[in-house]
């Protein structure tokens, strides 16, 4: 025998729930995108700030020059490093002359273009040129001893002006930090 069926639903059948919110799929991919997204931002912004560009700068000034003085001790003769305004290059001592180290283990390193460089010479600060003379700034001698030089080095829009330092204590000890902390 049939049921009688009273209220709103009588005679209509009814319809399955429809799905409120977003499935798992749906969300995962929304977070591919956006992590895409962050990360193409990040790096289109740059992500290192002028501390961390001088910094690195000057630790690989200064791993160059730790190598070039344990290759000159192991091979017995002279290399030197000679900056210009925008790179600087490795100098070796041949034939009663300095040459440029033309192979692809030395090429001329490009230095930051947001960085400014000054470069001391036994106390003188030394005017840096455009073009490179292949005349020697910084000495790396067979005994081991490094000629007298400091270079500083700070960021070129930075309005406090802070500065990082790379110097020889001694002819065999170099020294790296911050100058205003």
């Amino acid at each position: 025998m049939p049921t009688l069926v009273i209220g709103k639903n009588a005679g209509m059948k009814s319809k399955p729930k429809q799905m409120l919110g977003f499935t798992l799929l749906e969300l995962l991919l929304v977070l591919v995108i956006s992590a895409i997204m962050v990360t193409a931002g990040v790096q289109l912004i740059g992500g290192r700030t002028a501390h961390d560009r001088i910094t690195e700068q000057a630790h690989l000034i200064r791993r160059q020059l730790d190598f070039l003085c344990e290759k000159a001790v192991f091979e017995n003769r002279p290399f030197a490093m000679e900056f210009n305004n925008n790179r600087h290059q490795v100098l070796s001592y041949r034939k009663q002359k300095w040459m440029p180290l033309g192979d692809h283990a030395w090429p001329h390193k490009a230095l930051d273009e947001a960085v400014e460089w000054a470069l001391f010479v036994q106390g003188k600060k030394l005017s840096l040129s455009d073009q490179f003379k292949d005349l020697p700034q910084l000495i790396c001698y067979p005994s081991g001893q490094l000629s007298a030089f400091a270079i500083r080095i700070s960021d070129r829009f930075d309005a406090q002006q802070q500065a990082f330092q790379l110097k020889t204590d001694s002819p065999t000890e170099l020294s790296a930090g911050w100058l205003n902390e």
